[in-house]
């Protein structure tokens, strides 16, 4: 079987969902399935064609930083690569939801392909989100002409179910299923011998801190950094020696977004509260060292679907702090058996790590989160769940015997 994955974002590109992409495509090939990535080319340093852990990559040069190019050339481009491959594609899998998605999904359909949505962001790119944008149910209408959407977590899921219900159509009823994002376990492990995290924070220049919390993701207002900036500035006062790291591009021009007005305020907020020497910036792909050396993992994103900061911070038995919002999968974490979830009042999260840290229960939680991402949201059982959903589409399984492949997930 042959799989054509769309994605807007794939490394070394930094995103989330670009580096869920490239988790669920190794995994589709481990499985024995073939996969063909069509990506565009952000950065002509970058080659336009690779292999990768044996998936295919094709990066396509275009004005990717202008937003409406991008929707313009990605619908082109994708138009084009489904009928220049339609006698090789079993299935076509969007990776992320957006209009230039739109008459792709119906050509594909029409040339009697298998497609597949998926829908990762709650409030956003949720189908009962886009069908309250203009032209709502046109766009639903769109999309549900996929033969699946899968969502990463059960609110998506309900969503999606509301959505599609709402839309008449003539075609069998689009299936709606979860498989949420999934973590290479084998590769974001704790490290639990003192002396290699010793030297892992000697190297980083952080031997000296009490404790180290930790931020992984994009530095920009959805992700709310200056709020977690604030918060650690208690964490200073009641600790003291703290470090606060925080991951990720301070740029967003890669992504047609323009955040150095909100960089600049981070910045002089970092000033302001006398953080200078506590904050410390980094950008790089490879953050397990990072997440091994650390203590604790910070997060107080608005908005998110499910995670991969959160997950891999779980994984590499990391007690995390997280910010009560609707986002939050309720299975993923549970406060005080798996991490702590705080209130959304300010100093909160900063008085709850303060409270928590130096506790013996503080450890059984974080072993405790590792121990949950194996079972549920191993990259090996999300690769398998794409794997049986592909099939059952070839095959054309009814839906109660899908759903029973995903009642664990």
């Amino acid at each position: 079987m042959t799989i054509c994955l769309f994605a807007r974002f794939f490394p070394p590109y930094y995103s989330g969902a670009g580096g869920q992409a490239a988790n669920v495509a190794a995994a589709l090939v481990e499985a024995g399935l073939k996969v063909q990535v069509l990506t565009p080319l952000r950065d002509p340093r970058h080659s336009r064609q690779e292999i990768r852990q044996g998936v295919n990559i094709r990066r396509v040069p275009g004005p990717w930083n202008s937003y409406r190019l991008t929707v313009l050339c990605m619908t082109l481009l994708q138009i084009v690569w489904v009928l220049r491959g339609w006698r090789k594609w079993d299935v076509l899998l969007f990776f992320a939801i957006g209009t230039d998605v739109y008459l792709p999904i119906v050509l594909g359909r029409l040339l009697g392909k298998r497609v597949v949505i998926r829908v990762s962001q709650l409030g956003t790119d949720d189908l009962e989100s886009i069908k309250k944008h203009k032209f709502g149910k046109l766009r639903i209408w769109f999309l549900s002409w996929a033969h699946a959407t899968v969502c990463t977590t059960d609110r998506i899921l309900e969503a999606c179910q509301r959505a599609l219900s709402s839309v008449p159509s003539f075609r069998c009823p689009p299936r709606c299923l979860r498989i949420p994002n999934g973590v290479d376990t084998g590769r974001f492990l704790p490290q639990r011998e003192p002396e290699k995290r010793e030297k892992l924070r000697k190297e980083l220049g952080l031997q000296a801190a009490n404790i180290i919390g930790i931020f992984v993701g994009y530095v920009d207002r959805r992700k709310a950094v200056h709020r977690l900036i604030r918060e650690w500035a208690i964490v200073e006062k009641n600790i003291g020696h703290s470090r606060l790291l925080i991951v990720g591009p301070r740029s967003l021009s890669h992504v047609g977004i323009s955040n150095q007005q909100y960089v600049r305020e981070l910045d002089h907020l970092v000033e302001q509260l006398g953080l200078i020497e506590v904050v410390h910036w980094i950008e790089t792909n490879d953050v397990v060292p990072l997440l091994q050396a650390s203590d604790v993992f910070v997060f107080a994103s608005r908005q998110e679907g499910l995670p991969n900061a959160v997950l891999e911070a779980m994984a590499c038995g990391l007690p995390v702090f997280v910010i009560r919002h609707e986002w939050l999968p309720e299975d993923l974490v549970v406060d005080r058996t798996t991490g702590y979830v705080v209130d959304n009042v300010p100093s909160e999260l900063g008085q709850r790590v303060s409270q928590e840290w130096g506790k013996p229960d503080l450890e059984e939680v974080a072993q405790s989160a590792r121990q949950h991402i194996c079972a549920r949201f191993d990259l090996k059982s999300a690769g398998a769940a794409y794997q049986a959903l592909f099939q059952s589409l070839k095959s054309r399984t009814s839906v109660p015997e899908l759903n029973r492949l995903y009642v664990n997930a």
